[in-house]
């Protein structure tokens, strides 16, 4: 027998049928104007100005016209509130939506296709929910895992679709809605991943390394440079250098510290999915990379990292996927005073430099082989160590890359080893790097250190400990 729902209960399920309402008016194309008064404020009119039909007739797919039925047929079950039958659909359609995606390359996928992807998270998830609001009214325990599953189609969206996200204000109302409805998995057991501000990796270096790469090309350091000195001293000359007490401000140091791991799990939302790299570097037969839960990438990777699997959410786009994590760090300054490099977009909102975020989050021994990039980089070491090694540009010729026609083509074949003479490499099999090896450099990081790179210059990195760093590209 079911119980009556409660005013909060209620409440939720208005929200949810205003939801129901605005998909229906991004399917059709409608006004903004016909959301429902529930979500109106929140959605504003993130409409395009395009129906799905549309979008099918474009890409002529096959399955077309199936398709626009299914379409039809999941607002005719959402309208009759048969939810079972609408999760049913809406799976199908996910599922077909979904082929189509794998089959060419992801840089191949027409826009309009994505736009259909992420429609079919959003109607997947929304179905999940109603679905999810019948199991609550009977106080069934699937109306958690409904709510879980939810979430990660809308991660899904918001993955995959890349910026600019469609839909944007939906998925995230959505989002927002929902989340707060799951229930705290348990705290983790080692609470504080931060390192002591004394302690240092420098030891465990072997001194010929240090002593050679440090004295021979120190990195130059400078304290919270101005404007004009940043650029003078360090842009102009294209010197990598370390700018200190410039981000020791950021909240993310303070009072959201992201060296609490509790903290900063229930801060992403245990329940979000994530992509996570599997393995040793991206350069191994055996590297992969999976999607798996907040919850489960700390349990088994952060907190009690398991025996020779390293997983590492690398080069994400963080701040798009998490956009509350925008008020933790701020974008340095500098950013906007670099002259962009052609690889670099313009924002339209400020006409400046688009300056590309992404966080790096992930266990120590995690590595990033040789490569190089061809942006301005603005590196934030937030928690625990890491070292970079560097060549200028102009020793990629003593590098060993791999082929030009290789998707790894800014990469090198070199593997290098912080911790090894002449980083590892047996120069009688590779002669050229001892030349590269006389210009490199030894970047060590600490907890609040600000690293500069110019582009073009190759760099390997590896991790020290817990780390978690943020990237600013322009």
């Amino acid at each position: 027998m079911s119980s009556k729902p409660d005013i909060a209960q209620q409440k939720y399920r208005d929200a949810l049928f205003g939801y129901r309402e605005h998909l229906f008016s991004i399917a059709t194309a409608s006004p903004a104007s016909q959301c429902p008064v529930q979500c109106q404020e929140a959605l504003g009119d993130d409409l395009p100005n395009v129906s799905l039909k549309s979008l099918v007739d474009i890409l002529n797919l096959d399955d077309g016209p199936e398709l626009i039925s299914s379409f039809v047929e999941l607002e005719s079950d959402f309208e009759k509130l048969v939810f079972e039958k609408a999760l049913f659909d809406s799976r199908s359609i996910f599922k077909f939506m979904d082929d189509q995606l794998h089959c060419c390359n992801y840089s191949e996928v027409p826009a309009q296709l994505l736009t259909l992807y992420c429609f079919s998270c959003m109607s997947l998830s929304l179905s999940l929910c109603l679905v999810g609001l019948q199991d609550q009214l009977f106080c069934d325990k699937k109306y958690f895992f409904r709510l879980a599953e939810a979430l990660r189609y809308l991660d899904l969206a918001i993955i995959v679709s890349g910026p600019p996200l469609p839909f944007s204000k939906w998925i995230f109302g959505f989002l927002e809605t929902i989340q707060p409805l799951l229930p705290k998995p348990e705290e983790t057991q080692n609470k504080v991943i931060s390192i002591s501000p004394n302690s240092s990796i420098k030891s465990s270096l072997p001194l010929n390394i240090l002593h050679v790469n440090l004295k021979q090309h120190p990195i130059f350091r400078i304290t919270s440079p101005s404007i004009e000195e940043f650029l003078n001293l360090v842009v102009y000359p294209k010197k990598p250098s370390i700018l200190e007490d410039c981000i020791d401000f950021w909240p993310a140091f303070n009072c959201r510290p992201w060296s609490d791991l509790d903290f900063l799990k229930s801060h992403l939302g245990p329940y979000r999915t994530i992509p996570v790299e599997i393995g040793r570097q991206y350069t191994d037969n055996d590297w992969s990379q999976i999607l798996m839960t907040v919850e489960c990438f700390f349990k088994h990777h952060l907190s009690d990292p398991d025996e020779g699997k390293i997983g590492y959410l690398a080069q994400h786009d963080i701040f798009r996927q998490f956009p509350h994590l925008q008020n933790d760090v701020y974008i340095p300054d500098y950013c906007f005073v670099i002259p962009p490099t052609v690889c670099a977009g313009v924002n339209q909102a400020t006409s400046g430099p688009e300056v590309l975020r992404h966080g790096w989050l992930g266990p120590g021994k995690t590595k990033t082989p040789l490569h190089c990039d061809p942006y301005h980089n603005l590196f934030a070491q937030v928690v625990g160590t890491k070292s970079f090694i560097l060549f200028p540009p102009e020793q990629e010729k003593n590098l060993y890359l791999h082929s030009k026609d290789s998707m790894l083509s800014n990469t090198s074949m070199l593997e290098l080893y912080i911790d090894k003479p002449n980083f590892g490499i047996d120069l009688t099999d590779y002669p050229l790097f001892a030349e590269a090896l006389s210009h490199s450099s030894l970047v060590h990081l600490e907890e609040g250190d600000l690293f500069y790179m110019p582009p073009g210059y190759w760099h390997h990195v590896e991790s020290h400990s817990l780390s978690f760093s943020v990237s600013f590209w322009v």
